[in-house]
């Protein structure tokens, strides 16, 4: 699979993960406001996982026109809905509440509107995604060594969802594919730790491929990476 040229991203650094869950949340409801100043409603992208719990926390609390929004999940875990495993059952937890109990959530584990529908229901593109990496190098609910992640970072197709194969339980994910996530206004990575800041200077440096580091695909694009230790 053929690298694109990487595009050195724009680094937000922090002290710890506090000042960086509080200047992405200033970061992103700043975004969601300019946006809601020109348009009847946005959307804001998230992934799940344990990295963005304290900034959806820190985002809640922040004064927004909140009716107006709507949280879309980026990847999902394919399992039960109300199961504690799933993303949205940490998206609820952190993000949609205090003044953001006001936003409009679009499951992908409900029947209605579900992956297939989710696009349609929502303001599309989003304002701003929200991504993470694990030390595999994988983002969103795209893997290393999976088939079917290759096809959702493929630049063909039309912007949507793709089911995945994690390397763990559970296994079946879904996930934006690249021609949707390349039309988000803004994509932001929420990186923490000095071993995740050595893979990405790796990336930058070496340029290997996204089928071995599913995170080199964003990277090929302009991206603002928030950091801390």
């Amino acid at each position: 699979m053929a690298m694109e040229p990487l595009v050195a991203p724009r680094w937000v650094e922090e002290t710890d993960s506090e000042a960086l869950a509080q200047r992405l949340a200033v970061h992103v409801a700043d975004r969601l406001r300019e946006a809601l100043a020109m348009q009847s409603g946005v959307t804001l992208a998230v992934s799940g996982g344990r990295s963005p719990a304290r900034f959806f926390e820190v985002l809640s609390e922040q004064e927004l026109d909140w009716e107006r929004v709507a949280v879309l999940p980026v990847d999902e875990r394919l399992v039960v809905p109300g199961s504690p495993q799933a993303n949205e059952a940490l998206i609820r937890e952190h993000l949609l509440r205090n003044r953001a109990s006001e936003a409009v959530f679009v499951s992908l584990l409900e029947s209605a509107p579900g992956p297939a529908e989710a696009l349609a229901r929502v303001h599309w593109p989003p304002v701003v995604a929200v991504l993470g990496m694990g030390l595999d190098g994988h983002t969103a609910s795209w893997f290393p060594g999976d088939d079917a992640s290759l096809v959702a970072m493929a630049p063909e197709g039309r912007p949507g969802y793709v089911e995945t194969v994690a390397l763990e339980a559970p296994r079946a994910r879904v996930s934006l594919n690249w021609p949707a996530l390349q039309e988000v206004g803004e994509r932001v990575l929420l990186v923490q730790g000095d071993d995740k800041r050595a893979l990405l200077k790796y990336i930058l440096e070496e340029k290997p491929d996204y089928a071995q580091y599913p995170v080199a695909r964003l990277v090929a694009e302009p991206l603002t990476v928030f950091w801390s230790p």
